[in-house]
């Protein structure tokens, strides 16, 4: 028995109903960790940061970027409201040798420089004083700036 046209558009209007409701529940359920606390307070908050040859940094109530970055506000965003997990295991079990690994130094209000390293992949940040941080999978993506390419 051949379905009529009408009732396959029928068909593919459930399925697409379906997939959305899917998506939106597996959406719902990548939260962010209870554990997961900000990484910059209120009263310490980020004022520049370089990520291996690109930096931002806030001046005068605005963020500036290099003139590399096309997602000036966004990457800034992202950095400020990051939330990360301490955590107790050592992460040199996680992060294999090679691992791609990025240079961050960052300055946060009236504290000095500091130097860290992010791993992007694994989603790990290891700080100057050896304490390791896993970023939850849903705030890592805009860590990383979209650079213009045709720029050198």
């Amino acid at each position: 028995m051949a379905l009529s046209r009408k009732k396959w558009n029928y068909i593919i209007i459930a399925a697409s109903i379906m997939m959305i409701s899917v998506l939106s529940y597996l959406d719902n359920q990548s939260t962010i960790p209870n554990d997961a606390l900000p990484l910059f307070a209120d009263d310490t908050p980020l004022v520049q940061l370089q990520l291996d040859e690109v930096w931002l940094k806030q001046q005068q109530g605005q963020w500036l970027c290099d003139s590399k970055v096309l997602n000036c506000q966004q990457w800034a965003k992202a950095w400020q409201t990051i939330k990360v997990s301490p955590m107790t295991l050592q992460a040199d079990d996680f992060v294999a040798e090679g691992e791609q690994r990025q240079s961050l130094t960052i300055k946060i209000e009236q504290h000095q420089v500091q130097q860290w390293t992010l791993y992007p992949e694994q989603g790990l940040i290891q700080t100057q004083a050896g304490s390791w941080y896993q970023i939850p999978p849903s705030l890592r993506a805009g860590l990383i700036p979209v650079i213009d390419l045709n720029q050198h």
